[in-house]
Parts: C-alpha cells; structure tokens; sequence
C-alpha cells in the first residue's frame, strides 16, 4: 500500500514537472495527461526489464508512424484501408515482439502505438496534408511527459523508497487505522488444502506382570 502512494506521489511529482516544463519553454505540450499515463504504465509493469520495455515502446511508435504515411501514399481512410492499417499495424508489432523471444514483450509495443495513435489521430483527421510536420509535433508532445513518466515509475519511486522508508510511514498509518493490506495473488496458483492428518494409533494394552508363585501350565514332557 505505501509503495503505491509512493509511485502515485512521484509520477504525480513528475506532471507538475511537465506542466512547469510547458510554462517555461513554451513546449506546447497538450497531451500531458495522456502521454504521463502511458510512461507511468511502462514504468510500472515489470513484465520485461527497462531496456526490453523502451525498445518495444519504441517500434511501436514507429510502425505506427510509417502507417499514418502509408494511409496517405496507400492506404486510404475508407472502412476497408482502416482495417488494413489495422491488421498491418498489430501484425508487424506482435511478429517483431515474437521475434525476439519476449525480450521485446508486446505490450510495451502496443503501448508505443497507443501514445502515436492517440496524440495524433484527432489531428490527422482534421488536416491529413499536414502529417510531415503535425505528426512529429504532437508525438512529441505526447512523448515529453510519457518519458518523465516513465523515469519517475522506473528509478525515482525505488530511490525515495528505499532512501526515506516513506513507504512504510504509509504502511504504518494505513495498519494504525485498520486498513489490511492484501498480499498480490495476481496468477499465483491456489494453495492446496492440507492433507488430513492420520489419525493416532491406540496405545498398546498393558501388560500384567507374572504373579509370584504361579507356575503357570504342566509341560507334557518334563516327565513328572
């Protein structure tokens, strides 16, 4: 629990970061929201280390780059070229991804996609004549915030932890306060049920000892 307030505090950290990036410089950076969520989803599923998350992010969002060009050149924006740009765009992520043996896991691909798709849809179908300069621009904008996103996620929320123990102040409070925390069963498998346990043997009968003086039965063969 105090871990997730933690990584929420600093990806936070991290927009007002943006935000003041945007005052400062004139960035221009509209998709702030939008483009903090993805890197802060990148950062945080630890499906594949850092480096294997970037590079899928990373030819994600140029597939679907090269598709926005080739819905211009080629493709078209009728129903049929739209499922084309589709199928090309998932199918070409998801053969790359396989290809490398999950070092490239797909997800951070599709993510990749989503940020491009996302940031620049609205304005390609308002003005398809300009994708040579609105395309860079808006991904741009998007990407700015995703990658502070992404390094708050990724290195910043492990050091404040680590370095403060702030995470555990939560723990303590939240605990203080009656709130349990549960334990992540996210595809772990269910614990077996006990074995019943064998039942005690009865102990053994007690034994009578011999009574002085008794001879006990007659041996047929003593010859008396």
């Amino acid at each position: 629990m105090g871990k997730t307030f933690v990584q929420g505090l600093v990806i936070l950290a991290a927009g007002i970061v943006a935000l003041l990036l945007n005052q400062l410089l004139n960035l221009g950076l509209g998709s702030i929201t939008f483009g903090l969520a993805v890197g802060g989803v990148l950062g945080l599923v630890s499906d594949g280390g850092p480096v294997g998350r970037v590079g899928a992010f990373v030819v994600g969002m140029i597939v679907t780059m090269i598709l926005f060009v080739l819905s211009i050149l080629v493709l078209n924006t009728t129903f049929v070229g739209q499922v084309l740009t589709v199928v090309i765009g998932l199918g070409l992520i998801t053969v790359i991804c396989a290809l490398t043996g999950g070092r490239l896991p797909l997800w951070a691909g599709l993510m990749g996609a989503v940020l491009v798709a996302g940031a620049y849809s609205t304005a390609f179908a308002a003005n398809p004549a300009g994708i040579l300069t609105e395309l860079p621009q808006y991904t741009t904008q998007a990407l700015v915030p995703c990658a502070l996103g992404f390094l708050a996620a990724v290195f910043v929320a492990d050091k404040v932890s680590a370095n403060t123990g702030v995470d555990e102040k939560f723990d303590e409070v939240a605990a203080s306060a009656g709130v349990t925390q549960q334990p992540a069963t996210v595809g772990a498998p269910a614990a077996a049920p006990a074995a019943p346990s064998a039942p005690a043997s009865p102990p053994p009968p007690p034994t009578t000892p011999p009574v002085s003086g008794d001879a006990g039965p007659a041996n047929p063969n003593s010859g008396v």
